[in-house]
């Protein structure tokens, strides 16, 4: 017995009105779909479609059938995902997701590498565009590997390649802003004054900006303010302020 089909007709039953409408529905011939239905029904020993009233409908039978075979579906799709990470085959492909900001300068070299430290293995790269993405396609194993930042979650593994200053980049209106000078060392009573700065937030569903807000909490600057956007003058010569 096909389950799979046998789900999809008896799923389909509840939008017609008719077997042959059935039929047509799922692309097959109507004796077909009739004759399914009856084995169906022999091997379970109940009825499971009212076919002789129209529109035909599931009996409470067909409607418990389709739970249970729901679940049963769903279990053994779950049972292949978690097979999955031991097949021969997929031990032959790493998938690696990377956001776009790591892709012009590093994709490239990353890859030559690894096709040179691993000839028989096969990697493909997937853009991701937030950290919640990519937490996403390594739960449910869409791909293997993340390269990006640091993912603050219990049930992944994180590594850091490497790690980079940080800087706040301030505009010539800021009080801290020093002219001619293209960066200004951190000190705690500098750090002090961005208290009450305004902010240009990055999307509320980026790892970062959720960082910078729980930071911002646990520190003097409960009162910066974030904004979505900020003019082309107070662009003009920026400067860092280095945090080391």
């Amino acid at each position: 017995m096909d389950e799979k089909l046998l789900h999809q007709i008896l799923l389909t039953v509840e939008e017609v009105k008719t077997v042959s409408e059935l039929a047509n529905r799922l692309y097959l011939s109507q004796p077909y779909v009739s004759q399914l239905i009856s084995k169906a029904e022999q091997h379970y020993h109940v009825q499971l479609v009212n076919r002789k009233k129209i529109p035909i409908s599931l009996t409470l039978a067909g409607k418990e059938l389709v739970k249970g075979m729901e679940r049963i579906i769903n279990d053994r799709k779950q049972i292949e995902q978690n097979l999955e990470q031991y097949s021969l085959k997929r031990q032959s492909l790493i998938k690696i997701a990377l956001t776009p900001i790591w892709i012009s300068s590093k994709t490239s070299k990353l890859i030559a590498e690894l096709q040179q430290s691993f000839p028989n293995i096969q990697f493909e790269i997937y853009r991701v565009f937030t950290s919640a993405d990519s937490v996403k396609m390594l739960e449910n194993r869409s791909v293997d590997i993340f390269w990006g930042a640091l993912l603050h979650d219990q049930g992944l593994i994180s590594t850091y390649l490497y790690r980079s200053a940080a800087c706040i980049i301030i505009p010539p209106s800021h009080p801290l802003y020093e002219k001619d000078q293209t960066e200004i060392q951190f000190s705690s009573s500098k750090f002090n004054q961005l208290n009450g700065s305004e902010m240009v937030a990055l999307t509320d569903n980026s790892a970062f900006q959720k960082m910078l807000i729980t930071f911002s909490k646990m520190t003097a600057l409960n009162s910066i303010k974030r904004l979505k956007s900020t003019t082309l003058s107070e662009l003009v010569n920026l400067h860092l302020m280095v945090l080391e």
